[in-house]
Parts: C-alpha cells; structure tokens; sequence
C-alpha cells in the first residue's frame, strides 16, 4: 500500500477512494459489506515498528469508550496487528474548517464562539475516556451537516503512567504549528492543557486564518512555540474572544483554563451575541431542510434532564438513526428549567402563549449596548401535536394576537412571521433561543383516538405509535437553547414529568 496504489480491500472495507494522508499514514473512504461508509486510516510501512503499532493498539482500545458526545468521528473497528494496522471511523461528510476558512476567510466572532463550545464539549468526552487528541487543527475538524465534528485521532494518547504514553521520549508528534510548547520540546507525560492549547490555536485560526507562530521551516516556528518570551501572534483576533484564547495559548499548561470553563466562556459570548449562526453561513452544502440548521445545538442541562425524564424511562431516540440516543444533545450549559403551564382552556391557553411570545421578544430585542436593535425573528418558536393544531394556533396568535408566524415544513419556514410554528418531527435538527410546546394534554399526546384501536388488535403496534408520540416529544423539548415552556389544558399529557404538580401552575 502506498501513494501510487489504491487497495482494493482493507480488513472488510471496500475502498473508494483516497480522502488524504498525514504523518501516521493514508485515510480512505471505504464500504462496509452493507454498504455503510466509513474512514478507514493505514498507518505508513515506515512507522509499523513496535513502539507505533502499541501506540495505535492503545488507542484502538480507548477509543471504543467514547461516548456522549456527537462532535467526535465514532470509533467502529481496528486491527492493530495486521501486515499494516489500520482503524476505521464514522465517515464524516463536509469540508475541512482549514478549507473553509482558506477560501471565505474568518469566520465571524459567534462563530467562532459556537465552534469553541461544541468543541470543547467533545474534546471533554475523549478525556473522559483517558484519552488525548494531541493533534488538534484546523485540519482536523469537519464542519459536517450537523455541525463540526473532530476527527483523526491517529496522533492520540492515554494519559497518566498508570496507563502509559503512547510518545517516546524526545520525539516530536504532531503539527508544530499548532502544538502546545511542553509538547514542541518533546516532553513525555504532557496532559489535558496539550489539548486546550491545541483548540485554541483552532480558534485563532478560525478568527483570523493565522496560527499562533509561523516561520519558513518546522525548525524556526518550532523555536518561537518554545521560547516563552515570544507570545503568540493575536493580531486580528477580536476583542471580545481575546481573553479566552490567550488563556487557551498560555505558555504554561498550569496557566491554560479547563474545557469546561472554556465551554461556558464560548456560551457566554454567544448569549451576548444572541443571534442565530447557521451552517450555511460558512460554505457548507446542506440539503433540504438542513439548509436551515444552525451550526449546532446546545441543550442546556436541565432541559435534557427533563426531557430525559419525558419518557418514563422507555426505550426511545433522537430520531438521527443512531445508537447513542443522546449524541449530539449532551451539554455543560446551564439554563433555565421547564416551565409547565395549566390551562384552563384552549382560549386562555393561545392567550398565555401569546403573553409569554410578546415578553420573549421584548427580551430578545432589547438593545445591546451600542444601541443595536435584535431581530426577534427565527429566535422563537411553537410546537403542536399536528398540522391541524398548527394552522389553529398561526390563525389565533395572528388574528387576535397580533403576532406574525412562519409554518416548519420539510423545506424550511415557509412565510416571513418571527415566531415558527411546526409538528413535533419537524424540529430535528433545529435550535431555539425560546421554544412553547402547547397542546400537551391526555388525548391529543399521544392521539388517543387514532391509536386506541390497536391497543387490544395490534398490541406491538399500539406500543410502536406511543414510542413514536415520545421520540418526538423528546426531540422537540430539547430544541430550546435558553427558555422552554409546555402547556396543556384539560387533563396533561402522560409523558409529561409532573409529579403530582397537574392542574396548576408552578410558581
């Protein structure tokens, strides 16, 4: 195998094509026997020597217990011993962050900020499960149709002596432009810090298309990474992330901050900057409805909890065809719980959607302080049990209300309203400033009269309609990013967590 040479087969891969290559080795894409397509990495024959095939061995086995995030390529199956090892991951579809600021430039402030929480998040998970990156860069994160997804771990290590080093003592390993100075020097035991550094030189370049020292050869900037008179190049980077990535590049790992600070300082600035930043803005081709996906969604925790909670337990999904029901919805942001509303009726239940809909958007269009005016539309949203209840809710919020509204289809909002209304399914995908689910009452959630009839004809079906009822329930309770409000009037809905608190409303 080599540079001239496609291989018709590795392990049970069928090979496509070459997706590039690095300083461990080649990446293809390949199939699976059923067809599902996957990046199969091939370490180089010239670094097949014991030391790498333990370091790819290691790596093989941690990486099986990654969990709890969607922003890191899935590990699926490896054979370190083979004639060349190679490791196969999930097949991350879009176009390389490095690439996509090569050819548009920097990317905005809120951006950058949404980059540098999603990342850190999944950068959090792999050290969770005791592994490193040691190699993060531009190059390395896929800004895929749900988002960025970091990938390639072929440079990755455990940490800790208990567990060993995957590094030889007084070689360096990775890309000297965007590793840390312990590392640059060849250090054996480096630790978590490696990574924060390596995400904040991701940031920097994503803010400004430079790194944090540059030079002709490996050697010079090398040089600059070490010396710790020499600071990092921050020009162009705005004022506003400065004190997050600087933290990040400190020369010192004791100095750097942790990820989960990083995450809510990230968060922080995209609440200030409280608009919505979408795939679309940074050169990704999405399809469809995808089109209007924002580059990421941020449950907060408590929003997740409860609407964990929503199923009782049950066996249900996220509707992304995945295993992992909670990939992608795991956060560390903190927001606001639930608000569970009563109602008396469906008139008083339209007019406490509309009061809570005109205080969101005086929120949300409140002046920053330069004095601009925000733009309320596509920050909120309603969601309803069916197409029906949605026209309904459009007619009555518009017509006494006086609220304006676009309708959720599977091509995107249709019609120029602030406030989006839609089914349940059509919310995959898609992030809320401020979300209202109504309509959650005992017959409408799930559709008593459109199901009750398989309960004693077609059993299996009957549970199969009231796990899709749930799914979608979830789905949609975790599309809100700082406010979510459910409401019901007559008896609630079974799913929904009340615990004895039915027929009031909580103060």
């Amino acid at each position: 195998m080599n540079g001239a040479t496609l291989p018709l087969r590795i392990g049970p891969y069928l090979v496509e094509r070459r997706l590039g290559s690095g300083g461990m080795g080649e990446v293809y894409l390949a199939y699976s026997v059923a067809g599902e397509p996957v990046a199969v990495k091939v370490i180089r024959p010239d670094r097949t020597d014991p030391h790498t095939r333990a370091r790819f061995e290691r790596e093989a086995t941690i990486a099986r217990t990654i969990s709890g995030t969607g922003r890191v390529a899935r590990f699926i199956d490896a054979d370190p011993f083979a004639e060349q090892p190679w490791l196969a991951m999930d097949y991350v579809p879009g176009r390389p962050l490095s690439d996509v600021v090569r050819d548009q430039g920097p990317l905005t402030a809120p951006l950058v900020a949404s980059l540098g929480a999603l990342l850190a998040e999944g950068l959090a998970a792999v050290h969770t499960a005791g592994l490193l990156h040691r190699d993060l860069k531009a190059q390395n994160v896929i800004l895929s149709d749900f988002g960025p997804v970091i990938i390639d771990f072929g440079l990755g290590a455990f940490f800790g002596a208990s567990k060993g080093s995957l590094t030889q003592a007084g070689a360096v390993i990775g890309t000297v432009r965007c590793m840390p100075p312990e590392q640059a020097l060849g250090e054996l035991d480096v630790t978590q810090a490696a990574d924060v550094y390596g995400l904040g030189t991701v940031l920097l370049y994503s803010a400004t298309g430079h790194y944090p020292y540059d030079g002709a050869r490996w050697e010079a900037v090398a040089a600059q990474v070490v010396n710790s008179e020499i600071g990092p190049d921050l020009s162009g980077l705005p004022d506003e992330l400065a004190p997050v990535v600087t933290a990040m590049l400190a020369h010192k790992a004791e100095d750097r901050p942790s990820l989960e600070e990083v995450t809510r300082q990230c968060a922080d600035l995209q609440r200030i900057y409280d608009r919505q930043v979408t795939l679309s803005t940074v050169g990704v081709n999405i399809r469809g409805r995808s089109s209007k996906l924002t580059l990421s969604y941020r449950t907060t925790q408590e929003i997740l909890d409860q609407a964990a909670k929503v199923v009782h337990g049950s066996a249900y999904d996220d509707l992304d065809d995945g295993t992992d029901t909670l990939d992608g919805y795991h956060s560390l942001l903190r927001g606001p719980a639930p608000e569970f509303i009563a109602c008396a009726d469906w008139t008083d239940e339209i007019a406490r959607l509309a009061e809570a809909l005109k205080q969101w958007r005086a929120d949300i269009t409140q002046p920053t302080e330069d004095g601009t005016a925000r733009d309320p539309s596509g920050t909120m949203a309603v969601c309803v049990a069916d197409g029906d209840m949605a026209g309904r809710v459009a007619a009555d919020l518009e017509m006494k209300h006086g609220i304006t509204t676009a309708t959720l289809t599977k091509d995107g909002p249709q019609g120029g309203g602030e406030v989006h209304i839609g089914t349940m399914h059509r919310f995959k995908g898609l992030e809320y400033q401020k979300l209202a689910v109504i309509g959650a009452s005992d017959g409408i959630l799930p559709r008593t009269a459109l199901i009750e009839k398989y309960e004693t004809t077609d059993p299996k079906r009957y549970e199969r309609e009231l796990k899709k009822s749930r799914n979608q329930l979830f789905v949609a309770t975790t599309r809100a990013r700082d406010a979510l409000r459910i409401s019901w009037h007559g008896k609630p809905s079974p799913f929904l967590p009340l615990q004895g608190k039915t027929g009031s409303r909580p103060g």
